[in-house]
């Protein structure tokens, strides 16, 4: 995974955001399991250890993950795109 730009990092963001809306936590987002479509569109896959109709708790250890994902991969990691993803994250 290369390094992600904002854009690309709010596209997975939103897209972990859905799954949560559906009620379901993934629990295991990691750069392997974020696929990128040629056509720019993201894929979440491998939702093995996912769960139903999650505890709050749970559901941030997905954004906690998602976080680290970007950080481990060099992502953005100025105060202002830190503070765009908490502010994303309290919305959701």
């Amino acid at each position: 995974m290369e390094k992600p730009d904002i854009p690309f990092s709010f596209s997975v963001w939103d897209q972990i955001r859905v799954v949560h809306d559906h009620g379901v936590a993934h629990r295991d987002v990691r750069a392997e399991n974020i696929l990128v479509k040629k056509d720019g569109k993201i894929t979440i896959i491998d939702f093995g250890h996912s769960v139903v109709n999650p505890t709050k708790p749970i559901i941030y250890i997905d954004r906690n993950d998602l976080i680290l994902t970007f950080a481990a991969y060099g992502g953005p990691s100025d105060r202002d795109f830190m503070h765009a993803l908490r502010h994303r994250a309290k919305k959701s």
